[in-house]
């Protein structure tokens, strides 16, 4: 699941250095973010 997130951030890479660690980290973020709601949906 945290691949099909993380997949897209070589394409921010094509773009200027500087935007590519935000893009990572709200990548990061979004899978840390999901990663306990689908635990918690597969605990109920």
């Amino acid at each position: 699941m945290a691949l099909a997130f993380l997949a897209p951030t070589p394409v921010a890479t094509r773009g200027p250095a500087k935007a590519r660690p935000p893009s990572f980290r709200k990548s990061l973020l979004f899978v840390f973010n999901i990663f306990p709601l689908l635990s918690h949906l597969y605990q109920a």
